[in-house]
C-alpha cells in the first residue's frame, strides 16, 4: 500500500467503463509507457462516399 499512488496505465474497454492501474512510486518505472486507446474503425455511414443520387 501507498499513500502516493502513481498512474501507470489506463485500460480502455469497448463495452463498459475502463479502469486505471496505479503503482507505488518506487515501482512505477518498471511499467511500460502508456499507449493511446486503440483506434476504432469509423462506422460505414461516416466513411461512405456519396454517389450523387443520395
Amino acid at each position: 500500500m501507498t499513500s502516493h499512488p502513481v498512474l501507470v496505465h489506463e485500460v480502455h474497454a469497448a463495452a463498459g467503463p475502463g479502469f486505471n492501474v496505479y503503482a507505488r512510486p518506487e515501482c512505477a518505472d518498471g511499467y511500460p509507457p502508456m499507449t493511446d486507446a486503440p483506434d476504432t474503425p469509423d462506422t460505414p455511414d461516416a466513411t461512405r462516399q456519396p454517389r450523387g443520387d443520395d
